[in-house]
């Protein structure tokens, strides 16, 4: 006999009140799914005097994905197999819009599919838990422990007990992927801050290594030129050697101070990047190495010019810089070719030559490559080295601008 939902007055009985209401709080407070399935059970089970029960909760393919049983030995769970499928007697549940209240189970349709091991059903009581409309699992009860079928006051117990269990369900749910969510971005976090970390780290890297380099450029250079002058201008003073000779060899020394000084100045940030942009600032590159020297160094620029990001300008001015003294110092190269490509997504600059190329092992490390490699990534861009012994060596640097 098939019970349909009416309005019924709560349990009678003071005992069962009171362990109805605690059980009902108890799940509330469960965050966890299993533990939560595990309270409905049990205070459904003692409530109705049920020998045996089980709940379940959905997955978004409309199978079980929690399933947790109660009144049956390890061995006979064992015994059952896998989590039941959603279907006959326990699909009609999820299918229903209220409690299912069978005298006698065996008597009805969709009683099929039960396991041969499962234990003997009469009595039952099956109820949907229903959430604002959506049904996120179910409870069933059988063998009512007095060999009698379950109750009005029964069937209303269950169904108060389902609707908080729907409730913690669902929060439980929730509260797991807020969770996960929270552990995705701390991992994002995580990794966000050891990208910044290592990014420190390369920025300090590479400033130290410009602050090695002038020093070494002051100390051999200007350093010296400036030692020089002082033992001239003592002379002068002191009345040794030819006044006028001495005065004109000071005098050549200080301009090549003053030289010096301006190469130095060029080299930590050219007024002409500033002003006229990465073009410019590499044809000038250009124009100071080809010097009086015998090698060949082309630049050429594609496509329609424009403006970067500082720190963009600055990354292509510095690879261009290394990658041509490179190029002329320790290619032993006839020919030199380098150009400056702007495409309306990235800037694109390439340096070849012609000369001995580097081990594949050499590739990238050594000759400031390395710190060529760092001054890209500082501003999401990607450099290539490709070269083989006797065919020269290409640079290539792209950084997105979009």
């Amino acid at each position: 006999m098939l019970h349909k939902r009416q309005e019924l007055e709560l349990p009678g009985d003071p005992q069962t009140l009171e362990e109805l209401f605690q059980g009902a709080l108890a799940i509330t407070e469960e965050l966890e799914v299993r533990e939560t399935l595990t309270r409905i059970v049990e205070v459904a089970r003692r409530v109705t005097g049920a020998r045996f029960g089980a709940c379940g909760v959905l997955g978004e393919g409309g199978g079980f994905v929690h399933f947790i049983h109660s009144g049956i030995s390890p061995s006979e769970a064992t015994e059952i197999g896998d989590m039941p499928a959603a279907k006959g007697i326990l699909g009609m549940i999820l299918r229903a819009d209220g409690p299912v209240r069978l005298d006698d189970l065996s008597t009805h349709p969709d009683s099929t599919g039960f396991p041969a091991h499962h234990p003997a059903m009469k009595s039952f009581l099956g109820m949907p838990l229903i959430y604002r409309d959506r049904n996120v699992g179910n409870i069933y009860l059988t063998e009512k422990a007095t060999d009698q079928p379950f109750t009005e006051q029964d069937q209303m117990a269950v169904e108060i007990l389902a609707g908080f269990a729907a409730i913690s369900i669902t929060n439980s749910h929730q509260f797991h992927q807020v969770n996960e969510e929270l552990e995705h971005r701390r991992a994002d976090l995580d990794r966000s801050n050891q990208t910044l970390q290592a990014l420190s780290n390369r920025v300090l890297w590479m400033l130290e290594s410009e602050r090695r380099l002038i020093a070494q450029e002051l100390h051999d250079g200007i350093g010296q030129v400036l030692t020089g002058a002082i033992l001239g201008a003592d002379a002068i003073v002191e009345g040794r050697g030819d006044r006028d000779e001495v005065a004109e060899r000071l005098r050549d020394m200080l301009r090549g101070a003053v030289k010096d000084v301006r190469r130095i100045s060029h080299g930590l940030r050219p007024t002409v990047l500033d002003d006229l942009g990465p073009v410019a600032a590499v044809r000038d590159i250009v124009d100071q190495l080809r010097g009086d020297r015998s090698t060949w160094i082309s630049f050429n620029a594609e496509g329609t010019p424009y403006r970067l990001p500082e720190p963009v300008e600055t990354v292509i001015f510095r690879v261009a810089q290394e990658a041509l003294t490179n190029a002329v110092r320790h290619s032993g190269a006839a020919r030199i070719e380098s150009r400056l490509e702007f495409d309306p997504r990235c800037v694109r600059l390439v340096i070849t030559d012609n000369g001995i190329g580097m081990p594949p092992t050499s590739a990238g490390e050594g000759l400031g490559l390395a710190g060529m490699r760092e001054r890209a990534s500082l501003v999401n861009g990607h450099l290539t080295i490709d070269s083989r012994p006797g065919h020269g060596v290409e640079v290539a640097l792209e950084v997105p601008t979009d």
